[in-house]
């Protein structure tokens, strides 16, 4: 008979992994202090207002803050994006509101596809000079992707 097999694999016997990096800033004091009282490494997110003016009273860097992508949302514009800076100015943009007779998922669908051969031109525009992206592009590139990911993430079918 094998017996219980529940203890065979517990937490206590597991081994955690010990290879922390702690940030250049930290003293040796202050790694053996974090692992006495078991303790993470501090982050300048976490803090209060007090324990911020104290993290910059110390002369430690201020973590810059990071641009999250903008969320949209609610109702969708009825217009298509417009033709952008950096696009051919001869390109067709699909035009939603001119096309009537067509259902609400089939104009979703249209703007998709017109989204997507865009940003797919301006690659080729690149690709067809030799030259990598300008910034222009690539903004105009995550303009259109942004634009894109909202009528694709959207419930109005």
């Amino acid at each position: 008979m094998k017996g219980f097999s529940g203890f065979g694999n517990s937490p206590a016997k597991q081994k955690k992994d010990t290879t922390r990096t702690y940030p250049p800033s930290y003293t040796k004091e202050d790694i053996k202090f974090l692992k006495e009282q078991r303790e993470d490494v501090v982050r300048y997110e976490d803090l209060d207002e007090k324990g911020k003016a104290i993290w910059r009273k110390q002369g430690k860097p201020v973590p810059k803050k990071k641009k999250s992508p903008a969320k949209q949302e609610g109702p969708i514009d009825k217009k298509q994006i417009k033709l952008q800076p950096s696009e051919h100015k001869d390109t067709w943009v699909y035009d939603p509101t001119k096309d009537d007779k067509s259902s609400a998922y089939r104009k979703r669908t249209e703007r998709i596809i017109d989204l997507e051969e865009r940003i797919g031109f301006i690659d080729e525009d690149a690709n067809a000079s030799g030259k990598p992206l300008t910034k222009q592009q690539k903004k105009d590139q995550a303009k259109l992707r942004q634009e894109l990911a909202i009528l694709r993430k959207s419930k109005h079918k």
